[in-house]
């Protein structure tokens, strides 16, 4: 939730932190209620992000908390990493669930809420800094599936170079390493080395 509050606040937002509240359908019920009512040390939440949960496993309970409170939007992205996550409305306010894997949290974190907030807001999202660079290794995806990829990106010679960083999702160090990203569309079934 920290680096959730350090990019929100990027965005020209007021983040605001709970405590980790353990993955306890009661629990997220009542912390649901606190965020929304506005106890504690700031007012009622516009949005809400519940991180991690989304999967469909036995102990997985915010995608069942929101699913049984607010009106779903969208269940389940055609994007990877961040397939699992989710998005609805309860009482006007945006709610996401963003996957536990760091990756793949950050990656919704600013694919799916960046652009509605900058919308909410009635501002256009900062372009960010464009490159053509050269693969060094292949990059394959899934059909029917949007791939975004962390890469590690170095100026050669009059160019650039990019390089996927490690594949675990898990890993915050891959995050740390990645200087850009690669979107690979649904309809492309990756890029071959050199592209």
């Amino acid at each position: 939730s920290q680096v959730f509050c350090a990019l929100a606040s990027g965005w020209g937002v007021r983040p605001a932190s709970l405590t980790p509240v353990p993955d306890v359908e009661d629990e997220l019920h009542r912390a649901l209620d606190q965020v929304l009512e506005g106890e504690g040390d700031y007012g009622p939440a516009h949005v809400v992000v519940l991180g991690a949960g989304s999967a469909r496993g036995p102990k997985d309970f915010s995608r069942k908390v929101l699913r049984n409170r607010c009106q779903v939007l969208a269940e389940g992205l055609t994007m990877g990493p961040g397939k699992t996550a989710m998005l609805g409305l309860l009482d006007n306010r945006l709610m996401l669930v963003v996957p536990g894997p760091p990756v793949a949290a950050m990656t919704v974190f600013q694919e799916v809420l960046e652009p509605l907030m900058y919308w909410l807001s009635g501002r256009r999202v900062p372009q960010r800094k464009r490159v053509q660079a050269r693969l060094a290794v292949d990059i394959r995806s899934h059909a029917g599936m949007e791939r975004l990829v962390q890469v590690a990106v170095c100026k050669v010679g009059d160019g650039y170079a990019a390089a996927p960083t490690p594949r675990s999702l898990g890993m915050l160090r891959a995050l740390s390493w990645c200087g850009g990203g690669v979107r690979i569309d649904e309809d492309v079934d990756g890029y071959k080395a050199l592209d």
